[in-house]
C-alpha cells in the first residue's frame, strides 16, 4: 500500500542531565554505542486512541543507534542534522515510516541524587505525519517522566506532541511538512531526591496504520553541573560561564535574585569571591516547556592557571583545519585538558577536521577545575603574498627577489625557477638572468601561495675582441709581444696560435700570458700565422670564438 503522507510536523529531542553530581547513569548518554541499561516496548493504538504496550527487545528498525562520524547527515523530511547538537558520538532514531498502527517506546529508570537542585535539560525539536484525523487518532510523541516511588508523573514539563498545523514554533516547507527547529526545556527535579523516576520517549503511528511517527533523541555527555566555567583559579583575570544550550532566553541573577548580573548564554565576569552563588533564569520557546532556575557556585582555588590561544587560524582551502593542534594553545600552562565548542557553544563532534569557516571556542580546564573560554577565528585563505616586478636593469645590476613583497613574521618564503614550486632557485638576492621566477609563501600547517615575479636584465652594451695584425719579437721595446684584447662583459677561455702548416705553436688559458714568437723555447721564423680565441658571453652565456692572422717579423 502506498503511504499517505498528509503533511508532516518533524520534532528532535535531546536530553541534557544537568545538576545531578555523580551521577552515575550508566549509558544513559548512549555513548557505548549501544542500549545497556535502556528498556524497550512496542504496541497498538487502536481507532479509539487507547495505546497497549508489552516488553519487547530493541528491534533494528524500530530502535536505531546512530553514530557520529563527523558527517553532516539531514532527516528526509526537515533538513537539518539527524544527530543531536551536543557533539555526542551516538545518537537514537526512535520508530520509523513503516505503515501500521504501531507504537514504540524507550525508558530508562534512574534514582534522583540524595542532595542537590538538580533539572534534567532536554532539547527537543518529531517527524509526524498530520493526515487530520482526530486527535486520539493521529501520530504522536510524548516524553513523561514518571514518579515511580510516589506513583505519578510529573507535570512539567510533558511534552505530548500530536500532529497538527497549529504547533507552537514549527514552521512548514514546500512538502507538506511541519517542523521545529532544535530547542530546550528543563525538568526540575527539586524535591525529588532519592527518589526513583522512569524517563518514557513513545512515538506512534496514525490509528489507521496509514500515517507514521518517529523522533531522534540523545542524552549529553556534559553530565554535572548545569553551568560550565565555574571553577576559577586565583591567577585569572575573570571567568566566563556558560549555560545549557538552545533556550529562549537567559538572564543572570546573583542568588538572591536581586541583582541582574547580564543576559544571554555567556557571561563574562572579573574574578569573584570563592563560593558566590549565582542563578540563570532558562525561558524556552512560547509553548514548549517550563520556566526554569538554575544555580551554580562559583569554587576559587588556588593554583597556576594560564591559558592563551590563537586569535586567528588560517587553513588551506580544500582542507580541514585542526584546532586541536598544540600550536594554538602554545604558551598555556602544562596538563590542560580542552574542550571545543561551536560558535553557539555546542561540542565539536570531530575538532582536528573542521571544514567551515567561522568562530569557534576553546575551554581550557586543568587538574583542579579551573577553567576558561577564548574563541579562535578560523578562515580558510592561502597565505597573503603579493608581488611586484621590479624595472628592468642593464647587466651586470641584479635583482634582490626578497625586496619585491611585503614578508609577515608568521610565514616561510622560499623562491624557484618553476611555477610548481620544484626546482629552487639558489641566487634569488642576486638575479643575473631575465625570466619569470616564483615564490612561495608557506604557513606553519602547510598552506602555500605561489606568485610570479618578471624579472628584466637588459644586456649591456656589445663587448670587443681586438688583436694586433703583426709584431715584431726583436726585443725593442715596441710590439715586441702578441696578445688578445677583451672589453664589455666576456669571459676569456683560451687563445691558440698555428702555423700556416696548422701546426699549434702556442696555447694558453691565462688571458695575462703574452705570446713571445717562441715554440718551446725558440724563435719562429717570419711569417704569416693563425690565432683562435674562445670565451664566454657573460650576459647570453654563449661560446665566443674569434679568429684572424698575425704576421710575425724579424
Amino acid at each position: 500500500m502506498a503511504q499517505k503522507f498528509g503533511s508532516f510536523i518533524l520534532l528532535f529531542i535531546l536530553l541534557t542531565f544537568a545538576g545531578l553530581p555523580s551521577f552515575g547513569q550508566v549509558n544513559i548518554d548512549f555513548e557505548k554505542g549501544n542500549f545497556d541499561n535502556w528498556e524497550f516496548a512496542i504496541g497498538k493504538i487502536d481507532t479509539l486512541g487507547t495505546v497497549s504496550l508489552r516488553p519487547s527487545y530493541a528491534i533494528p528498525g524500530s530502535f536505531t543507534i546512530l553514530k557520529n562520524d563527523g558527517l553532516e547527515i539531514k532527516d528526509e523530511f526537515g533538513d537539518f542534522p539527524r544527530f543531536s547538537p551536543n557533539g555526542s558520538k551516538y545518537s537514537v532514531k526512535l520508530g520509523n515510516t513503516a505503515v501500521g498502527n504501531d507504537v514504540q517506546q524507550m525508558s530508562y529508570t534512574m534514582t534522583v541524587p540524595p542532595s542537590g537542585s538538580n533539572s534534567i535539560i532536554f532539547d527537543y525539536a518529531v517527524v509526524l505525519v498530520n493526515p487530520g484525523h482526530n486527535a486520539s487518532q493521529q501520530p504522536r510523541f510524548t516524553v513523561k517522566i514518571y514518579n515511580i516511588t510516589d506513583n505519578n508523573y510529573l507535570e512539567c514539563p510533558s511534552f505530548d506532541f500530536i500532529s497538527s498545523s497549529d504547533l507552537p514554533g514549527f514552521k512548514y516547507n514546500s512538502d507538506g511538512v511541519f517542523y521545529k527547529d532544535w530547542s530546550s526545556a528543563t525538568i526540575n527535579l527539586t524535591g525529588l531526591n532519592n527518589k526513583k523516576i522512569r524517563l518514557e520517549f513513545t512515538v506512534n503511528h496514525c490509528s489507521f496504520g496509514e500515517h507514521f511517527g518517529y523522533a531522534y533523541f540523545d542524552i549529553s555527555e556534559n553530565i554535572g553541573a548545569p553551568v560550565s566555567g565555574n571553577i576559577f583559579c586565583d591567577n585569572q583575570m575573570g571567568i566566563t560561564l556558560s549555560a545549557p544550550p538552545g533556550f529562549a532566553t537567559y538572564t543572570w541573577y546573583s542568588a538572591d535574585m536581586l541583582s541582574t548580573l547580564g543576559t544571554g548564554r555567556i557571561l563574562t565576569l572579573p574574578l569573584p569571591a570563592t563560593n558566590t552563588n549565582i542563578a540563570v533564569k532558562v525561558t524556552p520557546f512560547n509553548g514548549l516547556g517550563c520556566t526554569d532556575i538554575l544555580y551554580t557556585t562559583l569554587n576559587g582555588i588556588n593554583g597556576e592557571f594560564k591559558f592563551v590561544a590563537k586569535q586567528e587560524l588560517v587553513g588551506c582551502p580544500g582542507s580541514a583545519a585542526d584546532l586541536t593542534a598544540a600550536e594554538i594553545t602554545q604558551g598555556s600552562s602544562p596538563g590542560l585538558t580542552f574542550q571545543y565548542l561551536t560558535e553557539s557553544f555546542e561540542p565539536l563532534p570531530l575538532p582536528a577536521q573542521i571544514t567551515r569557516a567561522g568562530i569557534y571556542y576553546i575551554r581550557a580546564t586543568n587538574a583542579g577545575g579551573c577553567s576558561n573560554l577564548l574563541p579562535v577565528k578560523l578562515s580558510f585563505n592561502q597565505p597573503a603574498l603579493v608581488t611586484a616586478n621590479p624595472l628592468p636593469v642593464t647587466y651586470p645590476a641584479t635583482i634582490n627577489l626578497t625586496t619585491y613583497f611585503t614578508p609577515k613574521q608568521d610565514l616561510i618564503y622560499s623562491y624557484y625557477q618553476d611555477a610548481i614550486a620544484t626546482m629552487p632557485l639558489n641566487n634569488y638576492t642576486a638575479v643575473t638572468t631575465s625570466g619569470i621566477y616564483y615564490i612561495k609563501a608557506e604557513t606553519a600547517s602547510g598552506c602555500q601561495n605561489i606568485q610570479p615575479v618578471t624579472v628584466t636584465i637588459l644586456p649591456p652594451p656589445p663587448y670587443s675582441v681586438t688583436a694586433p695584425n703583426l709584431f715584431s719579437p726583436n726585443n725593442d721595446g715596441i710590439n715586441d709581444t702578441f696578445h688578445i684584447s677583451l672589453s664589455g662583459y666576456i669571459t676569456f677561455s683560451s687563445l691558440r696560435i698555428y702555423n700556416r702548416n696548422g701546426k699549434q705553436v702556442m696555447q694558453t688559458m691565462d688571458p695575462g700570458l703574452y705570446w713571445d714568437g717562441k715554440h718551446n723555447g725558440q724563435p719562429l721564423p717570419t711569417g704569416t700565422y693563425y690565432w683562435i680565441m674562445e670565451g664566454v658571453d657573460d650576459y647570453y652565456h654563449n661560446k665566443v670564438t674569434r679568429s684572424s692572422f698575425i704576421t710575425l717579423l724579424k
